[in-house]
């Protein structure tokens, strides 16, 4: 669709920057205060400062409502600052004329928006070349130099053609093409690949880097939420309460790692304000429902609550995900509602049979009939092979549920019968774990537990595990209750319960 080879390197030939301005911007404590001075005065940007190089692609990211389009409003002239000094190619914005920043905005600074903003009564040519004619340029120059970006993009044989007959990606490319025409030296993107694919979207960010690597008097700002794209910038800013908090380029790994974590936790907090009611007045029946419960371990001298006062239903298939830090009490409360271990208060019913009740030998059977369990170790026989450790929970029933051949068949779904014969030293961390899954699949249960069943496998084997774990619950709508730390993973739940310091939170910032 896109064939960015094919832009010029003289896209752009801009000679606005002063002589000796190596920042094309610059912000320096820079505040932003609506209604001001009145009881509703909303303080949005909190000093923010920092500096743009020729040359870079920068990412703006931050939680929704942090000051991210609002910082992005004063850059480009579209709002005014309270306080502090905003500097493009060396120039002071304070001060000028509305008619001189218009100018000035129009001369050096160029904009890319998520809706793409084009005019769909006027076709490529037209929306393209229309900043110049609007700038005074006459109409055949500057339908002259729209068909030269067109052709960069490949779209020049379309220039005839409205809008509505572009894809969102050859959209997006016309609204690159309108903003590039007048040669501004600073492009400021809010959020411009928001609703394109990773494809179509990594496309667009191939033309951002063929700009700034055959301009080097040009610079790149991209507000964004997406990691995948920012990952692509040369920079990022993470903005905070209005503040930045984090400046780092993008070839600092550990930074990246720590940033990823951020977003993932964040876009967590937003699924689980989604569905943290959606089971709250569901007609599914819960499956187990725990009340008041407490859990005390005794250190040496020190008594140390594990869970304090904890109450929790699961429904009948739901994928059910507890969320904390460790220490949080996520394995207790999993050890507790798999009868794995007692509280020292509360009770736990599982299809209405109290499980404090129950003798050990009476839990041992529901847990063998009704249970299974996915461990962080695998929990593996280390002298038996796949096959075998796969058929642990059929050979151990006095009637076996499962032939072979459905035991086969359970290896052929977790892609692991072909090393049916190998045993457990010969597979690698992510093949044990799937071998470790098909056990537990094997025994039919009507509730799966998983505590950490990704936390010793890399991120790529994590998603084709978790991958396994969803598709049993999509296709056999079986209820899973999984313990994690990992804000990826649980992105994957039905519902999501937080928990922190042994109590069941709102979010883990309460």
């Amino acid at each position: 669709m896109l064939e960015t080879e094919k832009l010029v390197s003289k896209t752009i030939t801009n000679n606005k920057m002063q002589k000796n301005e190596e920042n094309i911007l610059t912000l320096r404590d820079v505040h932003k205060k609506y209604n001001e001075g009145k009881a509703n005065e909303l303080h949005v940007l909190k000093g923010v400062s920092f500096q743009i190089p020729n040359s870079q692609i920068v990412a703006i990211m931050g939680p929704s409502g942090c000051g991210k389009t609002t910082l992005l409003n004063l850059i480009g002239g579209l709002d005014k600052k309270t306080k502090g000094t905003i500097k493009i190619t060396g120039k002071t914005l304070a001060g000028l004329s509305e008619q001189e920043l218009t100018n000035f905005r129009r001369d050096n600074i160029g904009f890319i928006f998520q809706l793409f903003n084009l005019f769909e009564d006027q076709n490529l040519l037209e929306n393209v070349s229309l900043p110049l004619i609007i700038q005074g340029v006459p109409i055949r120059k500057a339908r002259n130099r729209a068909e030269q970006l067109l052709a960069a993009f490949n779209l020049e044989d379309r220039k005839f053609e409205k809008p509505n007959k572009l894809s969102g990606g050859e959209k997006q490319a016309v609204a690159i093409a309108r903003t590039l025409i007048t040669q501004p030296c600073l492009i400021l993107g809010d959020e411009p690949t928001g609703d394109l694919d990773e494809n179509t979207a990594t496309k667009i960010m191939q033309i951002f880097r063929e700009i700034v690597d055959k301009n080097p008097s040009v610079s790149i700002i991209v507000v964004t939420h997406s990691m995948f794209i920012a990952k692509q910038c040369d920079r990022i800013l993470r903005l905070e309460n209005g503040v930045i908090t984090n400046d780092f380029p993008t070839d600092q790994k550990d930074q990246l790692n720590k940033l990823e974590y951020t977003k993932a936790l964040e876009k967590l907090q937003e699924l689980a304000v989604k569905v943290n009611g959606q089971f709250s007045n569901n007609k599914r029946k819960a499956i187990i429902s725990a009340k008041s419960l407490k859990k005390i371990y005794v250190q040496g001298q020190q008594k140390v609550t594990a869970l304090d006062d904890v109450s929790l239903d699961v429904f009948e298939g739901e994928f059910l995900v507890i969320f904390g830090p460790s220490g949080a009490g996520k394995t207790t409360l999993l050890n507790l509602l798999a009868g794995l271990d007692t509280p020292d208060e509360g009770e736990i019913l599982f299809k209405k049979e109290n499980l404090i009740n129950l003798s050990d030998r009476q839990k041992s059977k529901l847990r063998n009939k009704h249970f299974s369990f996915i461990f962080q170790n695998y929990g593996l026989l280390p002298h038996l092979t796949a096959l075998e450790n796969v058929a642990i929970p059929q050979m151990m029933k006095k009637s076996p549920e499962l032939t072979k051949a459905e035991i086969l068949k359970i290896l052929e779904e977790i892609d692991i019968a072909e090393f049916q014969e190998h045993k457990p030293a010969y597979l690698s961390g992510g093949q044990r774990q799937r071998v470790g899954i098909g056990r537990a699949l094997a025994n039919q249960p009507s509730v799966l537990f998983g505590d950490e069943p990704t936390g010793d496998l890399d991120e790529e084997t994590s998603e084709k595990v978790m991958g396994i774990i969803d598709q049993y619950h999509q296709k056999r709508n079986m209820t899973i209750v999984m313990a994690t730390h990992n804000p990826k993973l649980a992105q994957k739940a039905s519902r999501i319960v937080f928990l922190k310091d042994g109590k069941i939170v709102s979010s883990l910032q309460d």
